[in-house]
């Protein structure tokens, strides 16, 4: 996450960078160059692939690596550019689509029940929700369509659990949600009020007495530790970059990258 924030604050600010033949050798510069500005070390950047999309406009697929504060990390970002500027994303203002959602391709293996929350895997309309326990809007999100959600028989929602790194906790709340027999009990943890203190605690005993003070049972660390549960937080990340989640929370209705919750209260009625 270092790493995707330093490169999206880069392209943040538009620049004139070059012309359509030369582009991929003068992007490349052009990020080292603000690495380097910002003293940041890095090892080289890549380009993997580019993607014609539309009008004139492409989107550039690029590894790079980086060290800044002692953590090293290395990632795949997409840039997308028409030859002569580069912008992180483009929201159609007539459709409401982003170019980045012509990058997506939804893949019906994402409604994987192991993720399934509230509903059937047979519903027509399938939610699903790209989410941190400790973000304020995927509670209020998630808390909102739990509501009514059991009211509908023909709606499911599926969560891919990614931990922020600004949510210390977070991780270790993910690893005991995976233990969960009772999925309303997720709900009930997405609804309850989390002091500082416990979304930036590093200890699995505080976080555990916490969720057993909103769900009312007992949870074990044993459980939480089991190494499945790291696996099915590695396949929400990989997931959450397939879909190209640049944020929490990430939200798809039946395939679709949703900006807001219009279709979405739409079905839930």
């Amino acid at each position: 996450m270092i790493l995707k924030k330093t490169i999206i604050g880069l392209l943040f600010a538009l620049s004139l960078i070059a012309s359509p033949e030369n582009f991929d050798e003068v992007m490349v510069r052009f990020i080292s160059n603000e690495l380097d500005a910002k003293g940041i070390n890095h090892g080289d950047i890549k380009i993997l692939n580019t993607k014609n999309i539309e009008s004139g406009w492409k989107a550039t697929k690029i590894l790079v690596s980086i060290e800044k504060d002692g953590i090293k990390e290395k990632a795949e970002e997409i840039i997308i550019s028409n030859g002569d500027y580069i912008v992180t994303n483009a929201i159609n203002i007539k459709t409401g689509k982003t170019i980045r959602d012509k990058l997506v391709n939804f893949k019906e293996t994402y409604y994987d029940e192991d993720y399934l929350v509230l509903g059937s895997k047979k519903a027509k309309n399938k939610i699903l929700i790209i989410s941190d326990p400790f973000c304020p809007f995927c509670k209020d999100v998630i808390g909102r369509v739990a509501d009514n959600i059991e009211k509908k028989k023909d709606v499911a929602l599926y969560i891919y659990e990614i931990p922020l790194k600004i949510h210390k906790g977070s991780e270790n709340v993910v690893k005991f949600i995976y233990t969960l027999n009772d999925k309303k009990d997720i709900i009930k943890i997405y609804k309850a009020k989390a002091e500082r203190s416990i979304v930036q605690s590093t200890s699995k005993t505080k976080i555990k007495e916490w969720i057993e003070s909103v769900i009312k049972k007992k949870i074990s660390i044993v459980d939480a530790e089991n190494p499945k549960n790291i696996l099915k937080i590695t396949r929400a990340r990989k997931v959450a970059d397939e879909l190209g989640a640049k944020s929490t929370p990430t939200i798809f209705l039946n395939g679709e990258h949703q900006l807001n919750l219009q279709k979405i209260n739409a079905i839930l009625k």
